[in-house]
């Protein structure tokens, strides 16, 4: 949790102050990269151990044990956080196909950082499997990388998952809710109330990703106007993408009867 943790914590207080000067450095060195948005959102769990075995060509299978059913979520830009079922979470990742995001396990001082897919979860053993890649190591200064360096755990004791969902992680679990919910009757409450807004939002959302790189590639052609009116496009992007994140959530909750239409999410 030491790398995505910390950058929850900053980024849910300081995300929106800080785009002003993430579109400075972009118009200054030009580096297409620089426009990326930060994680949307990132979620907590805590287990009590689990696995990792090698499955070859660079994959792991994850397996985490002791996987409580809520996952804690921390939106960016927004101070608190969101009571979110697991199954429910789990369940918007299964519906997209190939859909990934980034994560760190802390099961000791040296997290581990990796990219997660293919989640697996059974509410009735607690468990939660991933197919696991790009694995890296992240150690204090104090401790030294072994010569052949850090071995894959095969087992490990109680940890922490913290998995970093940009924002086309969040349209795509939007999306896959937003499906979800129309495949139940009309009358469905959690439907009636929270699938036009999910879809309205993500066509604004796709609307001002679209103003964005325009006006951002208009700056980097040196029109000045353009510059000004892109941190704009930015800070209204990142506004929309919030408001979808929350919508989304609570969707997901009240399908799973975790809360009432209109009564939002647990804090």
């Amino acid at each position: 949790m030491k790398v995505l943790a910390r950058n929850a914590l900053l980024m849910i207080l300081l995300v929106v102050s800080l785009v002003p000067a993430v579109m400075a450095g972009a118009q200054g060195d030009g580096d297409d990269s620089a426009l990326m948005m930060p994680y949307a959102a990132f979620y907590y769990l805590p287990v009590s151990g689990g696995s990792m075995a090698d499955q070859g060509d660079g994959a792991y299978r994850l397996t985490l044990a002791g996987v409580p059913e809520i996952v804690l979520a921390f939106a960016s830009g927004e101070i608190g956080m969101n009571r979110v079922a697991t199954h429910s979470f789990i369940s918007a990742w299964v519906g997209s196909a190939e859909l990934t995001a980034a994560a760190e396990l802390q099961a000791s001082e040296v997290v581990i950082q990796m990219t997660l897919s293919a989640p697996i979860y059974s509410p009735e053993a607690g468990t939660l499997a991933f197919t696991a890649r790009d694995i890296t190591f992240d150690a204090p200064p104090h401790i030294e990388e072994p010569k052949d360096g850090w071995p894959v755990p095969a087992e490990f004791g109680g940890a922490d998952l913290v998995i970093g969902a940009t924002l086309d992680f969040q349209v795509a679990r939007a999306e896959s809710i937003s499906t979800m919910a129309a495949s139940i009757r009309d009358d469905n409450p959690c439907r009636t109330i929270y699938q036009p807004m999910i879809d309205d939002a993500i066509l604004q959302l796709e609307n001002s990703r679209e103003q964005l790189q325009a006006d951002y590639a208009a700056c980097q052609g040196g029109d000045t106007n353009a510059c000004a009116t892109a941190t704009q496009d930015m800070l209204r992007f990142q506004e929309i993408a919030i408001r979808l994140n929350s919508l989304t959530e609570m969707l997901s909750n009240c399908l799973q009867g975790g809360t009432s239409p209109g009564g939002g999410v647990g804090r």
